[in-house]
């Protein structure tokens, strides 16, 4: 095992995820604790029959989603790297159905 892998998604469950992350199990085992979420693009222009000139918002829309999935990732990372050392988050490009955990 390389790393403890904790899947997120900024739900009311999050606040519990950030304190397993800061817990016993990442210190004793001296295994990092790993904060993980999806972010998928979709929907898509395409999803609603849309062609990228009928609607090119979407492209705002999207990105304002992955910089808010990065800042709270980013929060937690400080979070639970006050307790744990080698705390890390990663920020997965696809649907969350999709296998998208590396470590």
């Amino acid at each position: 095992m390389k790393n403890i892998v904790a899947a997120v998604d900024f739900s009311n469950a999050t606040p519990g995820v950030t304190r397993f992350c800061r817990g016993n199990l990442p210190r004793h085992s001296g295994r990092p604790c790993m904060c993980s979420t999806c972010w998928n693009r979709s929907p898509s222009y395409t999803a609603y029959g849309f062609t990228p000139d009928e609607f090119p918002a979407i492209h705002l829309f999207q990105e304002e989603a992955r910089k808010r999935a990065t800042a709270r990732l980013d929060e937690m990372l400080k979070q639970v790297s006050s307790d744990v050392t080698g705390a890390k988050v990663h920020l997965a490009e696809e649907a969350p159905s999709m296998p998208c955990w590396t470590t």
